[in-house]
């Protein structure tokens, strides 16, 4: 399906394909971390690792800087911001086909709370995340050179 055909259909059906984007001055203007009230909602609740707390910490830390460079609020992607994201982290970052996927379940667990709290704007029939994950081969990746 191209581009145009899907934003028939969006038009056809009254629906937005990029339906965060609306809400991204919002959380800038509102100067909560939106990744900060998943920490202390749900994450400080889970009987985690001090490590594996880090890695989500490291996630957040590095999907902030991502989209600071694609000029749009971290808590309001769509589809091809993961997607580049993804780019991002076998291009540059040179990460293994297991590190992204860890990276996309960390980022997907704050994404799901969102969407489950009434505060938030997220919709439920809207995932940018599962929607990249599905489109994007990751199985495939070569696995990471060890240093030598």
């Amino acid at each position: 399906m191209t581009d145009s055909d899907r934003e028939a259909l969006a038009e056809a059906f009254d629906r937005e394909l990029d339906p965060l984007a609306k809400y991204a001055e919002t959380f800038e203007e509102t100067g909560v971390d939106p990744f900060e009230v998943y920490v202390d909602e749900r994450l400080s609740n889970k009987d985690l690792s001090k490590s594996t707390v880090g890695e989500y910490h490291r996630t957040f830390e590095e999907w902030r800087a991502f989209m600071a460079r694609e000029g749009r609020h971290p808590a309001c992607p769509n589809e091809n911001h993961i997607k580049r994201f993804i780019e991002y982290l076998q291009d540059e970052r040179e990460n293994a086909a297991g590190t992204i996927k860890n990276r996309l379940m960390y980022l997907n667990a704050p994404y799901q709370y969102w969407q489950d709290d009434a505060a938030f704007p997220h919709p439920q029939d809207y995932n940018p995340i599962d929607l990249a994950k599905e489109t994007v081969e990751l199985n495939g990746a070569s696995p990471k050179e060890p240093p030598g």
